[in-house]
């Protein structure tokens, strides 16, 4: 199995670019545009990695990964 990565990135040709590259060098990716649903994938995936734009459209990247640290 591959180890799972998590990109949250809102803008779509960067996301896609991005994904394809990960996959591309072996990654399985699960792609979220915002942080509700990055919060969704990671308490559904096994994920090893997270890559994070921190300007979302529904807040701030560095205040989830806070969060996902905290609780982790």
């Amino acid at each position: 199995m591959n180890p799972e990565i998590l990109l949250i990135e809102d803008d779509d040709s960067l996301n896609l670019s991005v994904s394809l590259k990960l996959e591309k060098e072996g990654y399985t990716v699960q792609s979220a545009f915002s942080i509700k649903e990055a919060e969704s994938l990671y308490r559904t995936c096994n994920i090893s990695l997270i890559i994070c734009d921190i300007s979302l459209p529904d807040g701030n990247g560095l205040a989830l990964l806070r969060e996902i640290k905290e609780c982790a």
